[in-house]
């Protein structure tokens, strides 16, 4: 064999091992959850049960959702929460008020039958970025357990840097502020029965 042809073979078989080798694009996973301090451990911790959190169907993924400036809604390829939404946003609310009540979500744990269980309910209507400019997160909750049931609406949005396309972090905020605001309204509800905070 002569040079050019052992030259040609050699860089032949270099590019079949590299699209051999070469794997699919890399997938980063996200969690919704902000560490927080450790809550009060004293027997007067808030019981609740998280029932539900409701999101639209569309939002029902582990993808994560961006909205064109044109408006047409799509799935990030490559970014992805660690769990479905509704399973992140669930796990995030109960650890989150678990710390700042302090209380406890007693959801799947046996009830101290001697103090009163707050019932919370949680629907998303919207929970998305708009590419390069701001994430949105629209929201309701219900309170029971009390006198009267409540039902409370949150609408929030945090503007994206200049250079961020989308930023993992401002959902985290959104989450991070829609938590403090059922926990201030659960506070209230459990002092006077009717309170209710929203944005």
């Amino acid at each position: 064999m002569n040079k050019p042809t052992l030259l040609a073979a050699t860089l032949l078989l270099a590019i079949l091992i590299s699209g051999c080798t070469a794997g699919p694009p890399l997938i980063q996973s996200y969690s919704l959850s902000t560490p927080l301090d450790p809550a009060d451990n004293s027997a007067k911790r808030l019981q609740f049960r998280l029932l539900s959190v409701a999101v639209p169907e569309r939002l029902n993924t582990e993808l994560i959702v961006a909205q064109s400036q044109s408006g047409a809604l799509y799935e990030l390829a490559n970014q992805v929460w660690a769990s479905p939404l509704p399973d992140e946003l669930r796990g995030t609310l109960s650890y989150s008020l678990s710390q700042k009540l302090p209380g406890i979500d007693v959801t799947y744990l046996a009830a101290d039958p001697n103090r009163p269980v707050y019932r919370l309910r949680v629907a998303v209507q919207e929970f998305f970025t708009v590419v390069g400019e701001r994430t949105v997160l629209a929201t309701s909750w219900s309170l029971s357990g009390g006198d009267i049931a409540v039902n409370c609406v949150g609408n929030y949005s945090s503007n994206l840097p200049a250079a961020n396309a989308v930023d993992i972090a401002s959902f985290r905020q959104l989450a991070q502020q829609l938590s403090d605001d059922i926990a201030l309204s659960l506070q209230q509800y459990v002092a006077n029965g009717s309170a209710c905070t929203g944005r």
